[in-house]
């Protein structure tokens, strides 16, 4: 069975045709598990709609329209355009073939633009080293009878203008040979030639057909801005001249994307309320990005991203920006969004909540107009929450309440293991029908961790294990799954002790040193504290060393984006939903609790700071206490559990 994207049932149930579901099942039935089907997917920028693209790793690139035409149907056609007569009514459409000539014609031109992808000597240097093809396939018209058509006409317009190599029948659908069924479609390949692709061709096969893959990967950029000899530096332009030569667009050389999963969930997502349980670094927030990106383009109405932390927010406000959706799309922490309805609405804040902070005022505001009926709702197309785990039983009524009743998409990300702003235990304390969210047989579960190299995952968990045990729920409720390694083999987490807080410091300091030496991408780099005072700390060190760094906790104004050439500091807490190439967890003595379950609280919060870091993990320990015992002790299993090779 091929892997179909998006997956067989969902696809079926969004095709327009009943010959279109034949043809996927006839597909799925006869091609072998590593060929890819896409239906009806938009390709590249153009976003061209092909009825099938399929990839086949041994023979090449399909593209397969569809066509449910009878042969009473059938009036004129010529090279560009075929007339049909359907209840008396002309309708003229593009000719299929040539319709499917162009879309794999511009699939090929967008393949062209990766040099990976094509033969580097030879005759056809330059050319893909895939073949490419394409054909019809009439689902309703039986070959005999083209056949007899011909010979009635006398001239064979009909064979001329559909090759036979190019063009299936009814009679092709029911062949039961799955090894005859390859070898009709290697003929469709009039100019084909040996190939097989691995994994990593295909990787970028994908890339740069779909946009809405790609993982964005910061551009390696100078730490320092160069400086002259009179002290003064010199940055560089935020945008080029505009003489200047524009470079010809091309895949790069290093690239990433959703797998194949991700991409099939992803694009497999239905209507109404959906529910995704993901751990942390499963891809939760590509796949909420891609839906993003496919509910701009359907839904009338704004999109609206909430999630709790504010630092998240601005990092997915960017991501959205740099999809071209900023003006569809709203994205705001539920603070901040809270503060916009409160305005929109010119809702006054009560008398009996002035006395609390000012972050509080809004919410307290908007909920209350909601429960009191004078909130209007349906203001949203489709609501998308991320890090759901932190939101509260009202919080996510509100979220409900604002979306269209009849037509609205609303989709739900949870982690109960990064649940780190409720305090004493895990779950919602509150069932999802409770708060409106009706996704009952909408649920999925994603256990593999992708972010995160194996040896940093496995170290997590392994520490964090005792006081996060994976249990169970009702399909209303939330349960707390386990991760499970997907990622690549890399460097262990390395623990440094410390005398004091200063050797921290003076750690940190000697590492950035050997890092920057070593041109790591400043943006790479993430340095996580306990608390704000620390962050301060190391904010100051970088600052004394002519680091460019940005300082992101609560209370903090500057925004965060990912773009910036600038090594992050954050909070444990800020840094939720956050991923970089390399951290450096510090702090850890100041971490206190006062009971279990502010324990296990503890354990989640270093759990989260511990899993943003996606190669290269290191951890600065100073005093003593419960965790930096625990740690340590950890620390060693870890590295008797791997042969002692984690130094």
């Amino acid at each position: 069975m091929a892997q179909f994207v998006p997956s067989l049932n969902e696809a079926i149930q969004r095709m327009d045709t009943v010959g279109e579901r034949s043809v996927a099942k006839f597909l799925n039935q006869h091609l072998q598990e590593d060929s890819i089907v896409w239906c009806n997917i938009p390709i590249g920028n153009k976003r061209l709609y092909a009825d099938f693209l399929i990839l086949l790793p041994k023979l090449g690139l399909l593209c397969l329209e569809v066509k449910d035409w009878k042969l009473k149907s059938l009036n004129y056609f010529n090279p560009q355009k075929c007339e049909l007569m359907v209840d008396g009514h002309s309708i003229v459409q593009k000719h299929p073939l040539e319709q499917a000539r162009g879309y794999i014609q511009y699939a090929a031109n967008l393949l062209k633009q990766d040099k990976y992808l094509l033969q580097k000597s030879g005759a056809y240097q330059g050319a893909l080293i895939f073949p490419y093809a394409h054909g019809v396939v009439f689902t309703h018209l039986a070959h005999a009878e083209i056949k007899k058509l011909d010979e009635a006409v006398g001239n064979a317009v009909f064979k001329q203008l559909f090759p036979i190599k190019q063009t299936w029948y009814k009679e092709s659908l029911q062949e039961k040979s799955s090894e005859r069924v390859y070898s009709r479609l290697e003929k469709m390949f009039t100019h084909s030639f040996p190939c097989s692709l691995d994994t990593a061709q295909i990787d970028r096969i994908r890339y740069c057909l779909f946009p809405e893959i790609r993982i964005r990967i910061p551009r390696q950029q100078e730490l320092f801005a160069a400086e002259h000899a009179d002290g003064k530096t010199e940055k560089q332009p935020e945008h080029p001249a505009a003489d200047s030569v524009p470079h010809p667009i091309a895949a790069p050389d290093i690239i990433k994307i959703m797998d194949i999963q991700q991409e099939q969930l992803a694009r497999s997502i239905g209507g109404g309320h959906r529910v995704i349980h993901g751990v942390a670094g499963s891809g939760k927030t590509l796949i909420l990005l891609m839906r993003c990106q496919y509910l701009a383009e359907q839904s009338d109405k704004p999109v609206l991203v909430l999630c709790y932390n504010r630092v998240l927010a601005d990092k997915l406000r960017t991501a959205v920006a740099d999809k071209g959706l900023a003006e569809k799309v709203e994205v705001c922490s539920f603070h901040q969004w809270c503060g916009k309805l409160q305005k929109a609405y010119g809702l006054d804040t009560p008398e009996h909540y002035r006395h609390l902070p000012g972050y509080e005022h809004a919410p307290l505001t908007v909920l209350q107009a909601m429960h009191d009926g004078t909130l209007p709702g349906g203001r949203y197309g489709a609501v998308l929450i991320d890090e759901g785990h932190d939101f509260e039983a009202d919080w996510l009524r509100l979220s409900v309440h604002m979306l269209d009743a009849d037509n609205g998409h609303l989709l739900l990300l949870y982690d109960d293991a990064q649940a780190i702003y409720k305090k004493s235990g895990a779950g919602l304390g509150f069932t999802l029908s409770s708060v409106g969210i009706k996704a009952q047989g909408r649920t999925t579960i994603l256990r593999l961790n992708y972010r995160n190299t194996k040896e940093i995952i496995g170290f997590a968990y392994l520490f964090a294990q005792n006081k996060m045990q994976p249990h169970e729920s009702g399909e209303d409720g939330v349960p707390l799954v386990e991760p499970e390694a997907a990622g690549v083999n890399g460097i262990s987490p390395y623990i440094k002790e410390c005398p004091d807080w200063q050797g921290e410091l003076d750690y940190l300091a000697r590492c950035l040193d050997k890092w920057l030496k070593d041109r790591i991408p400043p943006q790479d780099i993430a340095i996580i504290c306990h608390n704000k005072e620390q962050c301060n700390d190391v904010a100051k060190l970088l600052k004394q060393k002519g680091i460019h760094h940005s300082l992101h906790y609560g209370g903090s104004k500057k925004a965060y984006n990912p773009h910036n050439n600038t090594v992050a500091i954050f909070t444990m807490h800020s840094s939720k939903g956050l991923e970089f190439q390399r951290v450096m967890l510090m702090g850890i003595c100041t971490l206190k609790h006062k009971d279990a379950n502010q324990e296990a609280d503890n354990t989640r919060l270093l759990y989260v700071a511990m899993t943003r870091a996606q190669s290269y993990l290191m951890i600065t320990l100073s005093g003593s206490g419960l965790y930096q015992s625990r740690l340590l002790d950890s620390y060693r299993q870890f590295k008797q559990l791997n042969g002692n090779n984690a130094d």
